[in-house]
């Protein structure tokens, strides 16, 4: 046993002179997240806290700790409390995402620029342009318009990933020098294939967004969305509310079809209600959905309406979005075959 830890001491101490594990720390520090099963394979337990193996820095070097990953971005802190980047590395072995657990670095290397994000609020620009920013616990949702021109985008707070409403779910993330990209090749959406890109430019906050969406038609791609909002500016610091008022009309815009619903909030009999009326066209054929009526508001803030045999529908507001749900299992009587009335649809006014 004492010969199996002395070589496997010795292949570790191997890789520390190659760079691949230096830092000036101690055994179990180096080892990082696999400390536990090396360790019990040198009998760390019988190693008192004097004979832990400790591995000086060359003059002139310091070591940074694997801090955080965004994209393909490794951020490490150093001893100094400086923060430097580097590649992810595209490896099956390699922790952290593809971070190594430490790095070397010159002493005294500059610091790096503060990470990219997104503030919540709103951005215009002198073109007509409105962005929303709505930060959740596990990202942020964007709501673009320009000129009637509409689309919804989603991004995880680390930028691993998001999503092009009604083009890609999900889509792939990439961030290099402050802008972030999203992008997917064809998908099935809705009996269509679609695909679409989005570019966020960070630097110095969200100062742009283009979105553009296609659909795959029998004659090839056709573009369907295509938005491009620079020189944006912040004009409100305000927090975005949560619970607004259900009244308004909304668009529903997808690679399968299109349509709109009306909603008019008012109170009677001691409850909110919802008077709606929701028309959509969907598919090659031209399916029609055509519902109206009134929902009541539940405990839990949606509007929710009963119709005719066994229809249900929910309704639920968060900011500028309305998220139908339920017409497509429920509700066939109002509905002509291959018909849709769920979704996501975008305020207009």
């Amino acid at each position: 046993m004492k010969k199996l830890n002395l070589i496997a001491l010795m292949t570790v101490l191997a890789l520390m002179t190659t760079g691949a594990y230096a830092r000036e720390a101690s055994f179990e520090e180096i080892l990082g997240g696999d400390s536990g099963n090396i360790i019990r394979g040198l009998n760390a337990a019988e190693l008192t806290a004097t004979e832990k193996i400790s591995f000086p820095v060359p003059a002139g070097m310091e070591s940074c700790k694997y801090s955080s990953v965004q994209g393909d971005v490794c951020s490490f802190t150093c001893k100094s409390g400086a923060t430097v980047t580097r590649p992810r590395l595209n490896s099956s072995v390699a922790q952290n995402g593809g971070c190594p657990i430490m790095i070397m670095v010159p002493a005294g290397a500059p610091k790096a620029a503060p990470a990219a994000a997104i503030a919540n609020g709103r951005y215009v620009n002198d073109s007509g342009c409105l962005v929303e920013a709505e930060n959740g616990a596990n990202g942020t949702v964007l709501y673009v318009e320009e000129r009637g021109r509409r689309a919804m985008l989603g991004v995880l707070n680390n930028f691993s990933g998001g999503d092009i409403a009604a083009f890609c779910r999900p889509a792939a993330a990439s961030f290099s020098g402050g802008v972030l990209t999203l992008g997917c090749q064809e998908q099935n959406n809705g009996g269509y294939s679609t695909r679409g890109t989005a570019e966020l430019d960070l630097r110095g906050g969200l100062s742009a967004v283009r979105v553009r969406g296609e659909v795959k038609k029998p004659l090839g791609w056709k573009t369907d969305t295509n938005i491009s909002c620079e020189g944006l500016r912040p004009v409100s610091k305000e927090k975005l509310s949560a619970k607004p008022g259900i009244s308004g009309t909304y668009e529903l815009k997808n690679g399968y079809g299109e349509g709109a619903v009306t909603v008019r909030q008012f109170s009677a009999d001691g409850a909110e209600k919802a008077e709606f009326s929701l028309s959509t066209v969907a598919g090659p054929n031209a399916h029609t959905a055509d519902i109206s009526g009134v929902a009541v508001q539940t405990r839990e803030g949606d509007f929710v309406f009963f119709g005719e045999d066994g229809c249900k529908i929910s309704f639920t507001v968060s900011h500028r979005v309305l998220t139908v749900s339920g017409a497509n299992a429920t509700c066939g009587a109002y509905m002509g075959l291959n018909a849709i009335a769920d979704g996501e649809y975008l305020k207009k006014n």
